[in-house]
């Protein structure tokens, strides 16, 4: 480097990496029966030397083919400190001021499902909002499908007559079939 009245001097280099934040989800179980819950799991990842803080996303639920939900009770995890907000029979979760450790990753967690009726046996792609963080910083967006199939019927037998059975006698058997 030749400057007109610093003189000469040597250079110099480096390569600046700056990281963001991302996101992935995943329903499990997946695929449910019509009436059961599924947990739906949000993996934060941070690939750089320092913790990111101010960590924020929303997921809004799909609404077709029906609204999913948070279930009720609500139940949640989260890994990731902030807050998560899942409301029971909301429509959306969001996280907000949670930090994602240095080279690492944190998770939060929300059980959810969706209405009972036939209309609702279908795959429920749900993508959610941008992960952020402070710098700002923006990462990417996650997609997951529940699949939710007809509930499967449930057959019980039993005797309905007590007692034993001698030789040339009868006994009932009895099947109850049930659909959920």
């Amino acid at each position: 480097i030749t400057t007109t009245n610093a003189g000469t001097g040597t250079g110099a280099s480096d390569i600046l990496t700056v990281g963001v934040p991302n996101i992935d989800k995943v329903f499990s179980p997946t695929p449910i029966q019509l009436g059961q819950n599924s947990t739906l799991t949000f993996t934060l990842g941070n690939g750089t030397n320092a913790a990111m803080t101010a960590v924020a996303f929303t997921d809004n639920f799909p609404a077709a083919p029906q609204q999913m939900v948070v279930a009720t009770p609500s139940t949640t995890t989260n890994t990731c400190g902030g807050t998560f907000t899942a409301t029971a029979g909301a429509t959306s979760v969001n996280l907000t001021g949670a930090t994602i450790p240095a080279n690492s990753t944190c998770t939060v967690s929300v059980v959810v499902t969706v209405p009972t009726n036939g209309a609702a046996i279908a795959t429920y792609n749900n993508t959610s909002g941008q992960i952020t963080a402070a710098g700002p910083l923006n990462g990417n967006t996650a997609s997951a499908s529940l699949v939710v199939t007809q509930a499967v019927p449930t057959v019980n037998k039993a005797f309905t007559t007590m007692g034993g059975l001698t030789v040339g006698g009868s006994q009932t058997l009895s099947f109850t079939v049930t659909q959920p």
